[in-house]
């Protein structure tokens, strides 16, 4: 199922990327939060484009590689003296996705707790809570959901949490949202959390790098998303996506050919989590 045809995804795809829905009277009776779905590449390598060259998700077919598909690290890292001296052996070649998205959910939520007026629980209170387990377990037994998991590409997720796979594209129209057992899900795990709404974040971004040759070198990312709330009563209140022509080309230090020094890309990714958080409250402004 994974070699699926490029007449099935079109067919699940937006025709355009700006989508965006904010429900602002429901998003108004909000007081806390809990992101109970967080979704990011399996693996995460460098995209060696220009940066100017990549406006829209990749091409879309048979010969997909998800690897190919890198995360978005957005913001930059710490940076470092030129060492010339550096080898391979210092270079973080592939970011596994579980480690990202446990990095980066964590940033995310601590600079969103500070941008927005939500009580935010912890990635490790929503892995905990035996009812989302539970509920999680129920609904990967479905066989609507099931089929949605096999047409999307494999995804890392933050330990403990539901992995439905990733989008190939942030502009893809998700089916699953609007299926009965997936909102009764999302009632029941907001209830059983005893929060107002929770948030679900797909990471469909790139990495890129221009002309990096040693540490310290240029490097450049752009990235997208797709960001969706609902409330305690299964209502979508928000669906908003975040283009690559939007996407700003943010300059980093500490790479090698586009890909992190492994004294920086933890750094990265934290970064990445603090920027996306930023990035989702002004959406959240521009209802």
């Amino acid at each position: 199922m994974k070699n699926i045809t490029m007449a099935l995804l079109a067919g699940l795809l937006l025709s355009g990327c700006a989508r965006h829905m904010i429900q602002q009277a429901q998003l108004d009776q909000v007081n806390s939060v809990a992101v109970v779905m967080y979704a990011v590449p399996q693996t995460i390598i460098a995209d060696e484009r220009k940066p100017t060259d990549i406006n829209g998700d990749k091409d879309i077919g048979i010969a997909v590689d998800p690897l190919a598909i890198a995360g978005q690290l957005l913001g930059g890292t710490t940076q470092k003296v030129l060492n010339v001296f550096d080898n391979m052996a210092d270079i973080q070649q592939e970011i596994d996705g579980n480690e990202a998205a446990n990095l980066t959910l964590a940033a995310m939520i601590a600079e969103l707790h500070q941008q927005q007026p939500w009580q935010f629980l912890t990635p490790e209170q929503v892995a905990a809570n035996p009812e989302y387990q539970s509920l999680s377990a129920g609904l990967l037994q479905s066989q609507s959901i099931q089929l949605q998991q096999q047409i999307r590409r494999d995804a890392g997720v933050p330990d403990g949490y539901l992995n439905l796979g990733l989008p190939y594209s942030h502009g893809e129209l998700i089916n699953y949202y609007d299926y009965p057992e997936f909102r009764l899900w999302v009632e029941k795990t907001a209830q059983a959390l005893q929060v107002d709404a929770v948030m679900l974040v797909h990471d469909t971004g790139f990495a890129t790098d221009q002309q990096s040759l040693f540490r310290g070198g240029d490097c450049f990312t752009k990235s997208a998303f797709h960001v969706a709330m609902f409330n305690r009563r299964g209502e979508l209140i928000v669906d908003t996506r975040g283009s690559f022509e939007e996407a700003p080309e943010i300059p980093q230090q500490g790479c090698v050919n586009g890909m992190f020094h492994k004294a920086d890309y933890k750094a990265a990714l934290f970064e990445h989590g603090t920027t996306q958080a930023r990035v989702i409250t002004e959406r959240l402004k521009s209802s």
